[in-house]
């Protein structure tokens, strides 16, 4: 297990925004969730608590959605304290109108902003100094693909994913997936903004508002963190990213 007590886990450079990309694994032994579960906050607790409630089953990660919740929200605590320096479970959590979660610190927001996202079998936690948004997706069969493309993807994404077969299709319609809800998560909106409303070109600044212009602030990175995964993160255009699988010490770049 990690050391609590362990300096940030890189040096963070003060020339440049930057961000930082954790992935975590759910195929954790018990002994992490024990070890991260005492630093929970109340509140957190009976969230935790719920889940034991209402979900009695395993997902397809084949973890149960209790533990699930422990491991992804320790690992988000621990992350942090990492970075500020701080106890984990002395950290307060409020949340924006459209519920994006943000640090507060002596009854002020934090200049350290943060996302997570999570699918299947892995977490990923994105950490930086400017506003971010990540999304991880478990590539899958989508049932209702023809109402999903219609609904969500703008007419030239429609037309180039339309012309693919069923299951390049399924593929490249998650890699808009990933890349919409990641900025809708960057910008504080969230599934309430149309996604239809966004254009991806895919390159490291592709994209673009329903009107075809850049959106040139930000930056668009895509990659597959593990197999059958596909994961996306929106984030200042400058913005250098480097991304660590959380307890291993593997490491590469989206």
């Amino acid at each position: 297990m990690p050391d609590l007590g362990a300096p940030p886990p890189y040096d963070v450079p003060d020339d440049q925004p930057w961000v930082h990309v954790w992935g975590l694994s759910l195929s954790q032994p018990p002994a992490a969730a024990q070890e991260w579960a005492h630093t929970l906050s109340q509140q957190e607790w009976q969230r935790a608590a719920r889940f034991s409630q209402q979900c009695t089953g395993l997902d397809t990660s084949g973890v149960d959605p209790r533990t699930r919740f422990i491991l992804s929200r320790g690992g988000l605590r621990y992350l942090l304290s990492r970075y500020l320096g701080a106890a984990a479970n002395t950290l307060t959590f409020a949340y924006t109108d459209r519920g994006k979660p943000y640090l507060h610190l002596d009854n002020q927001p934090s200049s350290l902003h943060f996302n997570l996202s999570h699918a299947g079998n892995w977490v990923i936690y994105g950490i930086g100094d400017y506003p971010l948004g990540i999304d991880i997706e478990q590539i899958r069969s989508l049932k209702y693909l023809s109402g999903l493309i219609k609904r969500c993807l703008t007419p030239r994404e429609q037309a180039q994913v339309s012309a693919l077969d069923p299951m390049a299709a399924e593929y490249q319609f998650l890699r808009y997936w990933t890349g919409k809800e990641a900025y809708l998560k960057a910008i504080g909106e969230g599934l309430a903004y149309p996604m239809d409303a966004i254009e991806i070109e895919w390159t490291p600044l592709g994209l673009r508002n329903s009107e075809g212009y850049p959106l040139n602030e930000w930056g668009l990175h895509c990659w597959e963190p593990d197999q059958n995964y596909i994961a996306a993160l929106v984030a200042d255009y400058r913005c250098q990213v480097r991304w660590q699988s959380l307890l291993s010490n593997q490491a590469s770049s989206p």
